[in-house]
């Protein structure tokens, strides 16, 4: 008898995307707040914000994202092996 494949994960609610933008909006604000601040600290502050935003995206796609299909990928592989 063959095995049963792996269980499905239940689709993601979907609902609106007010919150979504909500977050933007405010992100902008506090970006703009701080680019006013008197000197370079404010731009200094939001540039360091992205640059650690974007290193903690690329490693949720890499690490979360890519390397999660591949390992699971490489285990259905292995489960037909045998």
């Amino acid at each position: 008898m063959p095995e049963s494949p792996l269980p499905q994960p239940p689709a993601a609610p979907q609902g609106s995307r007010f919150s979504t933008y909500a977050a933007l909006m405010m992100l902008m604000f506090g970006a703009g707040f701080l680019l006013l601040l008197p000197g370079r600290i404010g731009v200094a502050i939001v540039v360091g914000g992205l640059i650690f935003s974007s290193i903690i995206g690329f490693h949720y796609v890499v690490w979360g994202r890519w390397l999660g299909k591949v390992l699971r990928e490489e285990a259905d592989e292995q489960g037909n092996d045998r």
